[in-house]
């Protein structure tokens, strides 16, 4: 388990849960929207170990993301696309946010599971 990684999952889990809602989000040709994996499973009924016991690849597995406090919610803070500072509390993220004003990466990471080489971090 990569801890960096299930963090921003968490982060942006009700970005991502909202952004699916919107209405006009982009879908692939199968009709799925353009995210690569649900990480806004909540419910989740197998226990970690349970889901080990049947898979080598231990990255495929998603599991339900970290949650964080709605009373005192973590911001996230990164340049925005016009240079200067973006800072939102996740409660406050609507789906709306234009892709560009947060990392590259961290979309890469949640939306495709896909964690930077050690050189980029």
């Amino acid at each position: 388990i990569n801890l960096a990684q299930e963090t921003l999952r968490g982060l942006l889990a009700p970005w991502l849960s909202k952004k699916k809602q919107r209405p006009g989000s982009q879908s692939s040709a199968n009709g799925d929207v353009s995210m690569a994996k649900d990480i806004s499973i909540r419910g989740h009924s197998h226990s970690r170990l349970e889901v080990d016991d049947c898979t080598e690849n231990h990255s495929s597995t998603v599991l339900p993301s970290f949650e964080f406090s709605t009373t005192s919610p973590p911001s996230i803070i990164t340049e925005g696309s016009h240079g200067g500072p973006w800072r939102k509390k996740i409660t406050d993220l609507d789906g709306s946010e234009d892709e560009s004003v947060l990392p590259w990466w961290c979309l890469d990471c949640v939306l495709n599971g896909r964690i930077p080489p050690r050189e980029n971090t």
